[in-house]
């Protein structure tokens, strides 16, 4: 279903609603149901006219971010520092990292709720799991890279994570 007409259908609704309960005290003499009516109907307006910015405002950064490699890599401290050092410098200079810092998501050039709103939209990024994403015509493609998650305990081939790289940002 269209964002749009979601967020238009939930308004009306909310609109609805407050409507009948303000018609509800007018009818009825009740100056607090029409001031509750009314601040619902101002509410589901306000929510409406934010809904409709943000996925605005979410539609254009897709599309400047349209191509563009995605390192996301969830880990302990200990992993997020040998990846820092080891793999980073395997990826192209243009890509964007997406990590932990304690509780929440971070990204370079990204706003958390940027980065949130694509992992609903495209349910393949796992937030547990590292990869390397591109985002192409508003198609993902990703390649998952589940040993990264134990780099600090166990040898890896970087050659192999080097190949995987290389396969995302070719296409």
């Amino acid at each position: 279903m269209n964002v749009y007409s979601s967020i238009i259908k939930t308004t009306y609704l909310g609109v609805f609603i407050g409507g009948l309960i303000a018609y509800w005290g007018v009818e009825d003499n009740g100056i607090f149901r029409i001031i509750i009516g009314f601040v619902i109907v101002c509410l589901f307006l306000k929510s409406c006219i934010d809904n409709i910015r943000f996925e605005k405002n979410y539609r254009q950064w897709k599309t400047k971010i349209n191509g563009q490699i995605f390192f996301f890599y969830p880990s302990n401290k200990n992993s997020q520092r040998i990846i820092e050092n080891e793999i980073l410098p395997l990826l192209p200079p243009t890509f964007l990292k997406i990590c932990y810092q304690g509780p929440t998501l971070v990204g370079t050039d990204i706003k958390n709720i940027h980065i949130k709103h694509l992992m609903n939209e495209f349910g393949a990024i796992d937030s547990r799991c590292p990869a390397i994403f591109k985002i192409r015509d508003n198609k993902l493609f990703i390649e998952e890279l589940p040993e990264l998650k134990v780099i600090d305990k166990v040898k890896i081939d970087y050659k192999t994570i080097q190949e995987r790289i290389e396969k995302i940002a070719s296409i």
